[in-house]
């Protein structure tokens, strides 16, 4: 299962919890889950539920682009958007 299809199946599973009103150990219980695996998509879906991109024009300032705490790029004007985009969702995967 790639990347996308297990953050989606993820990202369902827990808001079907969140709308449980269970303890997660019961949750999990109860839907056959592992607890730890659940605890750890929802730190890594919430770290990423607060991203996203926006379009800059007409900026001849760099742009920074920051992927969690540890990564950093600047980007000079001109440069190719789809490019970005990708090397960033490459990052934010490596990252994790």
């Amino acid at each position: 299962m790639n990347n996308k299809k297990q953050e989606e199946l993820w990202q369902e599973r827990l808001n079907r919890y969140e709308q449980s009103g269970l303890s997660k150990s019961e949750y999990c219980r109860r839907n056959n889950l592992n607890i730890h695996q659940l605890v750890y998509w929802k730190k890594r879906l919430k770290q990423f539920s607060g991203g996203s991109f926006v379009q800059i024009s007409g900026s001849s300032r760099p742009v920074e682009i920051h992927i969690g705490s540890k990564v950093k790029l600047v980007v000079d004007s001109g440069y190719n958007a789809g490019v970005i985009k990708s090397l960033v969702e490459l990052l934010s995967d490596v990252r994790n």
